[in-house]
């Protein structure tokens, strides 16, 4: 289903960037659907969390891939999970938003 550019406030993804092969298409859409000024709220698994394949488990994120895939953004907040291998995020789009190409960099690890 094809939402369209700019159409949420808000856009939450928990516990969902691990399981997507073509994570960089995901937050390509998830930038492209929040509004400017739109928040986004991420939630997603670091190295040491277990393998949990089903149905499928790719990725593993650290504070400073957030940070670089979220360059674009304005990050209010980037915290470890105090609990269990782990990321939060959350990020602003900018008013005057446009596409980088900076999400290309990151190397986010597999398990």
């Amino acid at each position: 289903r094809c939402f369209g550019r700019e159409k949420f406030d808000v856009l939450v993804a928990t516990e969902v960037l691990e399981h997507v092969a073509d994570w960089k298409r995901a937050i390509t859409n998830f930038k492209n659907v929040l509004k400017p000024d739109g928040i986004i709220i991420i939630t997603t698994r670091s190295k040491g969390f277990g393998y949990h394949g089903w149905p499928f488990d790719f990725w593993r994120y650290e504070i400073p891939d957030i940070e670089r895939i979220f360059s674009d953004f304005t990050i209010e907040a980037a915290e470890k999970d105090p609990t269990m291998p782990g990321v939060f995020v959350r990020a602003r789009k900018p008013r005057n938003f446009s596409w980088t190409p900076s999400v290309t960099k990151v190397r986010s690890t597999l398990k």
